[in-house]
């Protein structure tokens, strides 16, 4: 069984409220601000180091060692998706160079067209048969990421009526797009094996 640093300090207070019973003349202050402190890192730290194991210490395969399926690689769904992916990050690359074109380029309308939700949902999850269960621990958090970016971008490309991109809006639509496009680009990787 293991034990948090909090539940350790509890057990330790416990066990000396056990062995030794406590009289209401015999606690000092500086009894009551130890429990109170003890009490308090109990509070403030409930699982910190299961947290900390579950979110850091998951192991993720990376591009190189990818697994890929080529059975699932052969059948028609996958390769529909595929293909649809690499026209999405096609797609990403030319808003990249519109944008740098044309700063005030509509950036909405585009994601709004070629990045349907559920388009993009459907292509991810047509995807994922071509992994085995390990490999898809990092792509389906490159999947969500992208996702996330996706929205981003749209958010920060909307323009307002009759006003002009500033300088600052126009830093952060570029700033969304490059991380968009190395989110496509880190998911593509591992697909490097695969033929297109």
């Amino acid at each position: 069984m293991k034990l948090t640093i909090g539940s350790l300090i509890l057990l330790g207070v416990v066990k000396s409220l056990q062995f030794h019973p406590i009289r209401v003349h015999d606690v000092s202050r500086s009894d009551v601000l130890k429990g109170f402190l003890a009490s308090s890192a109990v509070i403030a730290f409930p699982q910190q180091s299961v947290a900390y194991q579950g979110v850091y210490g998951m192991e993720i395969v990376t591009a190189k060692d990818a697994v890929l399926d080529d059975e699932a690689m052969g059948s028609k769904e996958v390769k529909t998706a595929l293909t649809n992916f690499r026209k999405m990050y096609s797609s990403v690359k030319e808003l990249k160079q519109s944008v740098a074109s044309n700063d005030q380029y509509d950036v909405t309308a585009v994601i709004r067209k070629d990045f349907d939700p559920t388009f993009v949902r459907d292509t991810f999850n047509n995807l994922n048969p071509a992994f085995d269960k390990d490999t898809q621990k990092g792509t389906d958090r490159l999947q969500r990421a992208i996702i996330q970016d996706l929205l981003e971008v749209e958010t920060a490309g909307k323009l307002s009526s009759g006003k002009p991109r500033s300088e600052k809006k126009i830093a952060l639509v570029t700033d969304k797009l490059n991380k968009l496009e190395e989110g496509f680009g880190k998911l593509d990787a591992y697909f490097a094996s695969a033929s297109s």
